[in-house]
């Protein structure tokens, strides 16, 4: 979901998915992101729940 959510915004410039790959089954669930499409409904309430400036810091 992040992969295709970040794709559209203006954030892409600051961030880059790096999506893990340690198994085929993963590589083809990230490809099968490119299938999905996003309204402009869609991206607006998922910035409402989780705006793109509220994650920050380490990961761990």
């Amino acid at each position: 979901m992040f992969i295709i959510w970040i794709l559209p915004s203006d954030s892409l410039k600051l961030t880059l998915p790096i999506p893990g790959t340690k198994r085929i089954s993963y590589l083809e669930e990230n490809i099968g992101s490119l299938d999905v499409e996003l309204s402009s409904e869609d991206l607006r309430q998922i910035d409402e729940v989780m705006p793109p400036t509220s994650v920050s810091g380490d990961r761990y």
